[in-house]
């Protein structure tokens, strides 16, 4: 496999390594010691991949030939008990059904015809407590959320035909997605998994739709992007006791506020595109505490929108989707002071135009970018040697997780050569977050307790920080 690898030595922080052989990186997601993807190349398609000893290497080819098996509208592939899950066509009737991919390689195609689902749609998956959430369609033409539980093999039906094809996430244990009724329209619905409960609501009220979307999570509550005929289309709250509730309304009346593409969460704040009075997109930034919201950008007229991000060793990347004529790059990087800085200024001179599927995963960063002349598509993978805890920019040392596996409790132990602010979090392997400490420690040698022993069995990531988001230390706990 063709890898060409740029070592930044005006910005030796960075190292670039561009696959020109693998055309297409999106849905980066870790299992055991590697980190799968799906991944495109010219003989084969999209197709399932993963790196084996830093080089990407092709795992399917379920289509078999140049047609791609796997399309490029997936955000994420859920991992659970030490699989990796996706929805890709199959050969047999030509439609889209779950497969499953082990560690150990082996490739199973998940039965669906008990449930009575014809097709698996193939841009949302999501997983809750081990269990795979995926829109599916019936013989009717039906739209519905279903639920696989691979420890079983059982499939139920959660929603009945109520056209379930909209975004989903999960939130803190709900899953939450965007839900077409005849009588309502395209609504914000909510499943709560746990007490078999369902609701339904009407922010944009009859049977017009809101079109809720764009969802993001943080701490407790769900922010989103939801549309009405009085306000237009705005930034929105959500949690169980208040509901939905509005934000912002930066263009008063019917106009839009919000201009598309994602919201992403930095450093207390959420960042998306946004309309001006003139129509122009800008990058918007609303501070959640103060609820007040700032400029960060116009990026070349009405053509500007945040079509990707990702937060990286304290860093905000973000591909900003401008109009090439006025600039043939997309990819910036934002630290939370002044404005985003276009992104080879940093990374050693390289130019990356529609940059897509940005990811963390571990201690890198992964996305598709195209380069000039030629703007071919091409996996682009960055090291920060900052989360890799290279050099003494590095406040703390000897960090250390033990036991490993632990039953009760885990503890970290640390020595830090100055006084600075540590934020521990431990997370599932879906991302959800059960422990989580913010202290302000003197130099020296500490210690923190983590108590597991209320946590299901199962792998998770521990994570330790610094207070301006640089990772210090990361890696792997068994709960036995």
């Amino acid at each position: 496999m063709a890898l060409l690898c740029l070592n930044v030595a005006a910005q030796a922080q960075y190292q670039v390594q561009d696959h020109p052989s693998v055309s297409t990186g999106i849905a980066f997601s870790p299992l055991g010691s590697r980190v799968y993807f799906v991944g495109g190349e010219s003989a084969t398609g999209a197709e399932l991949w993963r790196f084996n000893d830093n080089l990407p290497e092709r795992l399917t080819d379920i289509w078999q030939g140049v047609r791609s098996s796997i399309t490029g509208n997936l955000k994420q592939m859920p991992v659970v008990n030490g699989s990796v899950y996706f929805p890709a066509l199959d050969k047999t009737n030509g439609g889209t059904i779950l497969y499953a991919y082990s560690d150990a390689g082996y490739l199973t195609a998940i039965p669906l015809s008990p449930a009575g689902v014809v097709e698996v749609l193939d841009n949302e998956v999501v997983t809750i407590d081990d269990t795979i959430y995926f829109v599916g369609r019936d013989n009717n033409g039906y739209l519905d959320i279903y639920g696989y539980q691979p420890a079983t093999g059982l499939i139920a039906q959660l929603t009945t035909q109520h056209g379930s094809a909209g975004q989903m996430t999960n939130y803190n244990g709900l899953l939450v997605f965007a839900r077409t009724t005849i009588n309502m329209g395209s609504e914000l619905g909510v499943l709560d998994l746990k007490n078999g409960k369902s609701y339904t609501y009407d922010i944009n009220a009859g049977n017009s739709s809101s079109f809720p979307g764009s969802f993001t999570v943080v701490d407790n509550t769900l922010y989103f992007a939801a549309t009405t005929a009085a306000e237009g289309r705005e930034l929105y709250s959500y949690d169980p006791l208040t509901g939905p509730v509005r934000l912002t309304d930066l263009q008063p009346g019917a106009a839009n506020s919000v201009a598309g593409g994602v919201i992403v969460h930095y450093k207390g704040s959420l960042v998306f595109s946004a309309y001006t009075n003139s129509s122009e997109r800008i990058l918007y930034q609303y501070n959640l505490a103060s609820k007040a919201g700032t400029q960060l950008g116009a990026y070349h007229g009405q053509s500007a929108i945040l079509t990707s991000a990702a937060v990286y060793g304290g860093k905000l990347f973000m591909n900003i989707d401008t109009s090439f004529m006025f600039n043939p790059e997309s990819l910036y990087i934002y630290d939370g002071t002044g404005l985003p800085k276009i992104a080879s200024q940093l990374l050693g001179g390289a130019q990356y135009q529609n940059v897509y599927g940005l990811g963390v995963c571990g201690n890198k960063l992964y996305f598709t970018g195209a380069t000039l002349p030629n703007l071919q598509g091409h996996l682009v993978v960055v090291t920060d040697s900052t989360v890799l805890g290279v050099g003494e920019q590095l406040v703390a040392t000897g960090i250390e997780l033990y036991p490993n596996p632990a039953t009760t409790e885990a503890h970290i132990s640390f020595s830090l050569r100055q006084a600075t602010k540590l934020n521990v979090q431990l997370a599932d392997m879906q991302g959800r977050v059960v422990y989580a400490s913010a202290k302000q420690y003197s130099a020296g040698k500490h210690e923190i307790t983590v108590p597991v022993s209320e946590l299901a069995v199962g792998v998770y990531m521990y994570t330790v920080a610094d207070a301006d988001g640089t990772v210090l230390d990361r890696g792997r706990v068994v709960k036995e």
